[in-house]
């Protein structure tokens, strides 16, 4: 499959892909991300977009951390009795 690129983003695109790894340079889904990048935001938007997409994450990585939920949450009753008799006081 082909990617088209439109005239105006050809020497954009071809410069922005050098910086790519060889394996990314292939990956179609990674050159339409890049174009869109590219079209998006400039070059410098793109290059950011390679960067990050060739940095090394590690796999045990979590944007927040959290504790964990030992025990699932339960509604409790509420004594209506308490919130009737107490209306009743008031008339």
């Amino acid at each position: 499959m082909k990617l088209d690129i439109p005239s105006e983003l050809q020497d954009a695109f071809k410069r922005v892909m050098e910086s790519a790894h060889p394996e990314n340079r292939r990956n179609i889904d990674f050159q339409k991300t890049t174009l869109m990048y590219l079209s998006l935001g400039g070059e410098k938007l793109a290059r950011f977009n390679i960067e990050t997409a060739q940095m090394d994450f590690p796999d045990q990585s979590w944007l927040f951390e959290y504790a964990p939920i030992i025990e699932p949450v339960t509604d409790t009753d509420v004594d209506t009795d308490e919130d009737e008799s107490q209306s009743d006081d008031k008339e």
